[in-house]
Parts: structure tokens; C-alpha cells; sequence
């Protein structure tokens, strides 16, 4: 006969005259509990039958998984797949929960040295699952314990993989030869723009730009390939004098999520900084666009000589590759959407 057997009736006096059969079944042999599925259903179940102890081992280990997955993975995709499984985990690992947590209290009532009739009668009394007016006070002080504990443990470790990428590239832009190879030109002419407007539009005479880390299209009735200060560029055919020039590109040791970008924005905006910055260029603002769901551009606009120029850094999940248009000419045949739909077909 085993220990539940032996104690049955002190179970059952725990567990309550509520569906009393169907507990004490699934307690002896096994079962899944729905409300325990359901993270905040599962706080307020076990804040009823008084499993405390249970109740902060639970949302430890719930708050720890939750924590290690977002660090390592960096994704709310990671992050929603932990959370379900945790959930499936507590509906099933409830009840031997609650098996453990009465078997807890009725050795605690025998080591106090209480007669079997003085135990039972502290079971009647003390069992169920009552909601009262101290259970709801604890559930509501819980739920906003929690908020509280995952809005500043999530806003850490956001700062914390901040902090790793930054220094990583400080690391890289100081050290790597590819930032001596992918220098930034110097050219000294105001360049006035309207961004993001339609995309490249496919035509019979699309060409493709192949560079270090991306290929682009672009239509060779108005664009043909060349370099400018030793640069690939495309130069526009109807002026001669203006140019969609490339500045260099990175490709990342980790790759990003583009989209869910807000955690990255900081550690990219100050990698485009610290480039310009080695250039001799002063970098006013910076502004956001997403492309399509596999690139965004920041256009940065720096300043030197008392010259602003717009530089473009188009960010795939694996490589930044920055572009300047240059226009030297006064022909006004020329267009900054022209360049920009070239951009926008970035791969």
C-alpha cells in the first residue's frame, strides 16, 4: 500500500468536497489541468489551494527559461515556443505538485505530534480551494510583482546584448582590414533628397550590380557601372555627372532580426556613426525605414567642411552596405527616387 492509500482520507480532506474523485484520480495516476496551463490561471489556482512554496518555484523556473531563451535566441519567435512549452510542462506536473504539497503538510502535522482525528479535522478546515478576499489581494500583488520583475529583467538584458554587439564592433571597425579595404570617399557638394518612394520597376533591360556583400538591379538605359574615387558606383546616363556610388559593406558575425529591429537599432545606428566618425564626418540624426520584411535603410546625414551629406546603410539580417549619391550636375533630368528604387532592390 503506498503513502496516498494509507492517508486517503487525509487527502481527500485536503483536497476538498469539490470534485474530490476527480483529484484525487488524476493526483494517484496522472493528469493534465487546463487552468494550470494558462500562466495566469495557474498563479490564481495555486494561490487557492494554498501552494505557495510550488507557486515560486514555478515562476522561477518560468521567469528563468523565459530569460535564458530571449538572451540566447534574441526573438520573440524563441521566446513564444518557450513560453508554450512551460505552459504544457505546468498542466501536466500540477497535480504530482499538489500530491507532494498535502503530503508536505500532513508529515508537518505528525512531526507537531497531532492525533490522526486533530489532523483531519485541520484538513476539513483548512483544504479546498477558497477564494477569498487575502487570495485575490495576493493574486493582483503577484501579477504586478511579475510585470514589475520582466519589464526591468527583459530591459537589461536588451542593454546587455546592446553593450556585447557595441563592443564586438568597436572590436571589428578598429581591427578588421575590411573597414582600410571599404573607405567612405570625401566629396564636398550639398545633396538635397526625397526618400523612399516605389520600388525599381522590372524592365527588359535590367542589369544586375554585384558588390561585396549584395547584388542590386538597375536598368541599363539610364544606369551603366564604373567607379568614382575608386569605389564601384552607377553612373546616370542622362547627365553623366551623377552617381549612385558604393561606400563599403559589413558582413555581421551574427545575424539580426530584422524584424523585431528595435533591439538593434541603437548598436547599428552607433556602428554607422563610429564608420563616418573615422572618416572625418560629424553625424547629425539618422532616420528609419523599412523596406520590406528582409531590409530597412538608415539614411545618416553627415557633415564635413561644413558640407551635409546623406549616406544610405541598407541592413539585411547578415550585412550593412552603404551607398552616397553624389550629384554634380544642374541637369534636373536627374532624380534622387531613381537611385533610390535601385537601392531598394538590394539582395
Amino acid at each position: 500500500m503506498d503513502y496516498m492509500e494509507q492517508n486517503e482520507e487525509l487527502y481527500r480532506a485536503w483536497i476538498g468536497t469539490k470534485k474530490q474523485d476527480k483529484y484525487y484520480a488524476k493526483m494517484r495516476y496522472g493528469g493534465f489541468s487546463f487552468l494550470a496551463f494558462f500562466p495566469i490561471l495557474a498563479e490564481l489556482l495555486y494561490l487557492t489551494r494554498k501552494m505557495y512554496l510550488e507557486l515560486i518555484i514555478i515562476s522561477f523556473i518560468r521567469w528563468g527559461i523565459n530569460l535564458i531563451t530571449y538572451f540566447i535566441f534574441q526573438n520573440d519567435v524563441a521566446l513564444n515556443i518557450a513560453t508554450l512549452a512551460m505552459s504544457i510542462i505546468s498542466g501536466f506536473i500540477y497535480y504530482p505538485l499538489y500530491k507532494w504539497n498535502i503530503k508536505r503538510k500532513i508529515e508537518k502535522n505528525k512531526i507537531k505530534g497531532l492525533n490522526y482525528e486533530e489532523q483531519l479535522n485541520i484538513a476539513k478546515k483548512c483544504g479546498g480551494d477558497k477564494i477569498t478576499v487575502s487570495v485575490i489581494a495576493m493574486f493582483l500583488i503577484l501579477i504586478i510583482i511579475n510585470l514589475i520583475i520582466y519589464i526591468c529583467t527583459f530591459t537589461i538584458v536588451k542593454n546587455i546584448i546592446r553593450q556585447i554587439r557595441t563592443a564586438d564592433l568597436y572590436y571589428n571597425v578598429e581591427l578588421k582590414d575590411e573597414y582600410k579595404e571599404n573607405t567612405i570617399p570625401s566629396i564636398s557638394n550639398e545633396i538635397y533628397n526625397n526618400l523612399y518612394e516605389d520600388d525599381y520597376q522590372n524592365t527588359s533591360n535590367k542589369d544586375i550590380w554585384i558588390l561585396d556583400y549584395c547584388s542590386l538591379y538597375y536598368d541599363s538605359n539610364k544606369w551603366e557601372e564604373t567607379t568614382i574615387m575608386g569605389n564601384p558606383a552607377l553612373q546616370y546616363k542622362d547627365t553623366g555627372a551623377s552617381y549612385l556610388g558604393y561606400v563599403g559593406g559589413y558582413l555581421l558575425e551574427e545575424e539580426i532580426n530584422i524584424k523585431s529591429i528595435d533591439i538593434e537599432k541603437d548598436f547599428l545606428e552607433k556602428m554607422v556613426e563610429r564608420l563616418l566618425e573615422n572618416e572625418g564626418f560629424t553625424v547629425s540624426n539618422g532616420e528609419w525605414k523599412e523596406i520590406n520584411d528582409d531590409l530597412i535603410v538608415l539614411k545618416a546625414v553627415a557633415e564635413k567642411d561644413n558640407t551635409k551629406m546623406p549616406y544610405y546603410f541598407y541592413i539585411t539580417n547578415n550585412s550593412i552596405n552603404g551607398f552616397l549619391i553624389i550629384d554634380l550636375s544642374e541637369n534636373t533630368h536627374f532624380t534622387m527616387e531613381e537611385a533610390e528604387k535601385v537601392m531598394n532592390t538590394l539582395k
